[in-house]
């Protein structure tokens, strides 16, 4: 996972460098800023698919697309464009970019693959950190992002560590409110499509098996808040 985020630094850098200056220039409307933002997602997508980080096999692309469509096709507002991807990692793992690009790592498809709404769930839980602007958020207020954009050009040029640590950024877990609030999104949005937000709970019931191998499972998922207390909250909401 170094490496790639290694490869992805070296070529994205200066496409994450721009999200402050992005989204700071735009004054106009809401569309204007979903689509500045859409655009440095844009940016860093196009980096991902050039160092050969997704994943070959067309069924998952497949399974990824119809399922995020149908869930992109309730959110109240369309304004955003979502892209669903496979990625070729080691790691149970998913993330978005922003703008609404949305990668889900090999393994954890293989986790939900007896159940659409299983995915469903991990991708409306990415969408809503999208929606609700969780990682242009994380990214503008990098204190790591507003050293590179007050450094000088050569300086940004050669300062890949900052770089690294500014697209793990977008690995790691959200705060506990965050988290919440993603999960809280998700169930409403997967009601709305007709699927059972209970697939949540069964998904992050199988990503609990791995908590105790953290070369499994990611450190998205293995911080807070635990697995098991967001399992307990999506019953309690649901009431069942």
């Amino acid at each position: 996972m170094t490496g790639f985020f290694r490869n992805l630094g070296r070529m994205a850098g200066p496409h994450v460098r721009k999200a402050k200056w992005l989204l700071r220039s735009v004054t106009g409307s809401q569309a204007e800023v979903i689509q500045a933002e859409f655009e440095v997602g844009r940016d860093m997508a196009q980096a991902i698919a050039r160092a050969g980080q997704l994943d070959a096999d067309p069924r998952w692309q497949r399974i990824l697309t119809q399922t995020g469509e149908r869930l992109a096709g309730r959110l109240a507002r369309r304004g955003r464009q979502f892209a669903f991807h496979a990625l070729a990692d080691p790691q149970l793992n998913a993330f978005a970019l922003p703008g609404g690009f949305v990668y889900v790592t090999r393994p954890l498809l293989e986790v939900c693959a007896a159940s659409d709404d299983e995915l469903a769930f991990v991708l409306a839980h990415e969408m809503a950190h999208v929606v609700r602007g969780h990682v242009m958020d994380r990214l503008v207020s990098s204190t790591l992002l507003n050293v590179a954009s007050r450094a000088s050009p050569a300086a940004r040029m050669m300062n890949k560590g900052v770089l690294e640590a500014a697209l793990k950024l977008l690995q790691n877990a959200y705060s506990r409110e965050q988290e919440i609030e993603a999960d809280q999104f998700a169930v409403r949005l997967m009601l709305s499509a007709g699927m059972d937000p209970l697939a949540g709970a069964a998904v992050l019931g199988k990503l609990n098996d791995f908590a105790d191998d953290p070369g499994e499972l990611s450190s998205y998922f293995s911080t807070h808040p635990p697995l098991t207390a967001r399992t307990e909250r999506i019953h309690r909401w649901l009431n069942k």
